[in-house]
């Protein structure tokens, strides 16, 4: 018995280290099911449930959204239409902003390049919109054959005008005034927000009758009658009216040439609104 002993004898450090195994034998079941709590995470049913009610009540708006949408133009829709295809007041200001000054949509693209309506709403709303694709002519008027005389023509004339609507009309019509009248179709380049495209795109629909220009006699108007005249500010009207009293009446445009502060191009602007007799 005391051979078996001996040989059955163990260490102390063989002993701890069979007590530290027993240790990890006996945790790898606990252990496991730690990283199975982590890795099984609890589903809740109620959220399911209503994460499934709100995709379905989503899609059900947007579904009703398509059907109670129809065709529209984007030229003649009036606010509370803008309103009904779900855009906010300050986004249907900026549109309505636009169209007053004279702003004019020509294609689908023109619509996009709003900064008002997000790429997305402009995705939901472009098979309804009522326009070309890309440019193009558009679709509600065509080039006039016979042009407009630009000095005589009302609003709703100029109107009828490819490329001119309600904004541009009024404009127009108001600097005729304020000029006496149209002396070249180059002048209408100088109405606000009238550039170099717009011009080429209604400048061969226009015609200018010259003879119906009103004009001034500079021999004998007083410096608020010269300032009528937007190429002229009082300054130098008022000038004009001194030199005259100074040196006697003009003879013709050259002798404004004498007035230091009336550069060349500002004589030749006022020159055809001039009479010297």
């Amino acid at each position: 018995m005391a051979y078996l002993l001996n040989h059955l004898a163990i260490s102390k450090k063989t002993w701890n280290g069979l007590v530290v195994l027993f240790i990890i034998v006996a945790a790898v079941p606990f252990i496991k099911n730690a990283f199975n709590g982590y890795a099984k995470p609890v589903i809740d049913k109620k959220q399911i449930i209503t994460l499934s009610k709100h995709l379905s009540s989503t899609a059900g708006e947007h579904h009703n959204f398509i059907k109670t949408i129809s065709k529209f133009n984007p030229d003649t829709l009036s606010s509370a239409g803008w309103r009904n295809l779900g855009l906010s007041e300050r986004q249907v200001a900026v549109i309505m902003h636009y169209k007053q000054k004279g702003g004019r949509f020509y294609s689908k693209a023109d619509v996009a390049k709003l900064y008002t309506i997000s790429p997305e709403k402009y995705k939901q709303l472009e098979p309804f919109i009522d326009l070309p694709v890309k440019g193009g002519a558009y679709p509600h008027k065509q080039k006039l054959i016979v042009p407009v005389e630009l000095n005589h023509a009302d609003s709703a004339t100029l109107t009828t005008v490819y490329g001119i609507g309600p904004a541009f009309a009024s404009r127009i019509i108001k600097y005729r005034t304020l000029l006496g009248g149209y002396n070249t179709k180059q002048q209408l380049m100088e109405v606000y927000g009238l550039n170099a495209e717009k011009y080429a795109v209604i400048s061969d629909q226009l015609r200018v009758d010259a003879h119906a220009v009103k004009k001034i006699n500079v021999n004998m108007a007083e410096a608020d009658e010269l300032n009528r005249l937007p190429y002229l500010n009082y300054k130098q009207a008022n000038a004009i009216v001194q030199y005259r009293v100074q040196h006697g009446e003009y003879l013709s445009a050259d002798d404004l040439a004498d007035i230091v502060i009336l550069d060349p191009r500002t004589i030749q602007q006022i020159k055809p609104y001039l009479i010297y007799k």
